[in-house]
C-alpha cells in the first residue's frame, strides 16, 4: 500500500495554456451582476465584483489555445514564483468576510467565472446534453484526436461553487484542457443546488450521470474517473460512496480536488488557514454550509452529508489535490488518511503556497500548471489513454 506522500516537487509537469476571455461577453455578464448588486442596494459588493473583473482581466490575460504546445517545467517550487504572487494578490484585493444573500454570492462566482473561463471552445467540440433520470444538463468536451466514439474513456466532471451555484456551463474551457492533458474526453455535469433542494438529491444526480454513461453510453466502468473540486469535490466523493453502497460497478478512479468534506467545520484548517487561503475566508465557508446541505433535518456529521465521517473502503485508487494554505486543507486530508487506512491506493498531493481550487487555474503560474498535470497523468495512468 502506497503511503500518502507530499507532491512539493515538479512531478514530471506540463506547462498548460488557458483560451482568451471574450470580452465582449465578459464585459455584458459583469454589468448585469453590477446592476442587480446596485438594484439590492450592495455598493460593496459591486466593488468587489469591479476590482476583481478588472484586475484579474488586464494583469493576467490567457494566451489563446493554440499559441504554445505542452512543454515540460522544471523546479521545486520550494518558493512561490513571481506570477503565484501577483495572482494571489489579485485573489486578496478582492476578498471580504461579509456574508451576502445566497443570489448575491451566486452572481458573484458567476462573475468570477467569467472572468477566469474561456467559452472559446470550438463549437465542434462541445455538446450540450441532459441526462435523462436527472433532467440535468451536461456537457461532452474532447480535445480534437481524444476519443468521442460513445464508449470511449471519459471524466466525469462535477464542478465546484459550494453546492449552492455554479454549473459546468462555465468550465468547458478547462475541460477542453484537461482532454487535452489526459487523453480523455470529459462529461462535465450539473445538479439540483441548494439551498432550494437536498445534498441527497444531488448525490441522486451525479450517480445517474453515471448509471448514464454505463447503460447508455455503454462506456465499461474501468474506463470512468469521476472528479471535482470544492463543492465538487464534495459531490465526487459522496458520488463514489454512493457509487459502492448502492453496489454499482467501480469506476477506474476519482481526483479529488480541494474538496469540501466536514460540514460540521471542526477542522484545524478552518481557523488555522483564515486569512492564508486567497480565495476562501472561513467565515463565509461557515456561512454558507447550510446552503450546501440544503435541508436542515439533515445532521451534518451524517456520512451522507459530510464524506469526512464515512468509511472509505472498497474504493478506486484516488489522488487528493489540496493546497497547504486552504481553509479545506484539512477537510482533503481527513478522506485521504480515511481511505489510506481502509486499504485503498491513495496519492495526496499537497502543495506549498497555491489558493483553492489551484488545478483550475493552469496557465497562470508554473506551480498551478504542476499541479493540474498530476491529476492528468493520474487520470492517464487509471484510464490507459495515449500520449
Amino acid at each position: 500500500q502506497p503511503p500518502v506522500t507530499n507532491h512539493t516537487r515538479a512531478h514530471k509537469n506540463a506547462h498548460v495554456i488557458m483560451c482568451s476571455v471574450p470580452r465582449l461577453s465578459l464585459f455584458c455578464g459583469v454589468l448585469a451582476i453590477l446592476v442587480y448588486l446596485y438594484v439590492q442596494k450592495q455598493p460593496e459588493s459591486v466593488f468587489v465584483v469591479l476590482h476583481r473583473a478588472y484586475t484579474l482581466k488586464h494583469t493576467m490575460m490567457p494566451l489563446p489555445a493554440h499559441a504554445l504546445p505542452m512543454v515540460p517545467l522544471s523546479g521545486d517550487f520550494a518558493h512561490p514564483s513571481a506570477e503565484l504572487v501577483a495572482m494571489d494578490a489579485l485573489l486578496r484585493a478582492g476578498q471580504n468576510d461579509e456574508v451576502q444573500d445566497v443570489n448575491v454570492s451566486r452572481s458573484y462566482m458567476k462573475a468570477f467565472s467569467d472572468v477566469l473561463e474561456s467559452h472559446e471552445v470550438p463549437a465542434e467540440q462541445v455538446q450540450e446534453i441532459v441526462v435523462p433520470a436527472s433532467e440535468q444538463k451536461a456537457w461532452w468536451v474532447h480535445w480534437p484526436g481524444v476519443s468521442n466514439n460513445t464508449d470511449a474513456p471519459t471524466i466525469i466532471y462535477i464542478h465546484g461553487g459550494g453546492r449552492f451555484s455554479g454549473s459546468s456551463e462555465y468550465l468547458t474551457g478547462f475541460f477542453y484542457r484537461l482532454s487535452r492533458a489526459s487523453g480523455a474526453r470529459v462529461l462535465g455535469i450539473d445538479y439540483s443546488l441548494g439551498p432550494e433542494s437536498s445534498i441527497l438529491r444531488a448525490t441522486d444526480d451525479t450517480v445517474a450521470a453515471y448509471e448514464y454513461l454505463l447503460n447508455v453510453c455503454s462506456v465499461p466502468p474501468e474506463s470512468v474517473i469521476i472528479s471535482g473540486e470544492s463543492g465538487g469535490g464534495l459531490m465526487a466523493g459522496l458520488t463514489l460512496l454512493a457509487i459502492r453502497d448502492r453496489k454499482l460497478p467501480t469506476p477506474a478512479g476519482g481526483w479529488l480536488i480541494c474538496m469540501q468534506a466536514d460540514l460540521t467545520a471542526s477542522l484545524p484548517s478552518i481557523t488555522e488557514n483564515h486569512g492564508r487561503d486567497a480565495m476562501v475566508s472561513g467565515v463565509v465557508y461557515t456561512s454558507f454550509i447550510p446552503w450546501t446541505v440544503g435541508d436542515a433535518s439533515l445532521a451534518l456529521d451524517d456520512a451522507r452529508v459530510s464524506p469526512a465521517f464515512a468509511a472509505w473502503d472498497r474504493l478506486p485508487p484516488l489522488l487528493f489535490s489540496v493546497g497547504e494554505n486552504e481553509v479545506l486543507r484539512d477537510d482533503t486530508l481527513e478522506c485521504a488518511m480515511r481511505a489510506r487506512e481502509a486499504g485503498v491506493s491513495v496519492r495526496v498531493d499537497l502543495r506549498p503556497h497555491v489558493m483553492h481550487g489551484f488545478p483550475l487555474f493552469a496557465g497562470y503560474a508554473p506551480e498551478l500548471d504542476a499541479g493540474f498535470y498530476v491529476g492528468a497523468e493520474f487520470i492517464r495512468e487509471r484510464l490507459q489513454t495515449s500520449e
